[in-house]
């Protein structure tokens, strides 16, 4: 609903709520292979991974903006791959923009978007109302999508800067652990 113009491509590395490393891996190389502009990542574990940060460095170098859910603890505790530095952590924020009390936070925070009571899809072909930073991820590859759809020039790393410029501060005034540079929006005029 951010972008609508933007094409979406799910690339299933799970299976119910469980996972491996070399799925996830193999994903990233399909979007690299595939020519992908954006990655999103609502997963997340706290185990470092040299091979999974070496991958994702990769599809970094190949211009490809890399976002991910920073995690579901409520600790100063961001999750890989959200705290690679190649990627965008998000966390998530409530209705009164505050942190969500689940929300991890800590240095890797970059972004935060609403991921409280979103009404989202469920299998079964069905929608619910649900909460998580898996939410929030989303609102942020929606507007890296529609400020790429925009002006399809931007690297990934313009598109970055652009997101962290033209974010809403919230907490203390600049980047802080809890809300990084702040509320994800768009800014199509500047």
């Amino acid at each position: 609903g951010v972008a609508p113009e933007a094409e979406i491509y799910a690339v299933k590395i799970m299976e119910s709520s469980q996972g491996s490393l070399s799925d996830a891996i193999s994903g990233v190389e399909w979007a690299i292979d595939n020519d992908i502009d954006i990655i999103i990542m609502s997963f997340g574990m706290e185990t470092y991974s040299q091979i999974f940060k070496e991958v994702l460095e990769e599809a970094y170098a190949n211009n490809i903006l890399l976002i991910a859910a920073s995690g579901n603890t409520g600790e100063n505790n961001i999750l890989y791959p959200a705290a690679y530095d190649s990627v965008i952590a998000v966390g998530a924020i409530d209705q009164n923009d505050n942190l969500a009390s689940f929300s991890s936070y800590g240095f890797e925070q970059e972004l935060v978007a609403p991921g409280v009571d979103v009404n989202s899809t469920t299998l079964g072909n069905s929608y619910d109302v649900l909460s998580g930073t898996s939410l929030a991820a989303p609102h942020v590859a929606g507007i890296a999508a529609l400020i790429k759809s925009f002006n399809s020039s931007l690297t990934n790393e313009q598109i970055r800067a652009k997101l962290r410029n033209d974010a809403l501060d919230l907490g203390v005034a600049g980047k802080d652990d809890f809300f990084g540079y702040g509320l994800v929006q768009a800014n199509l005029e500047a």
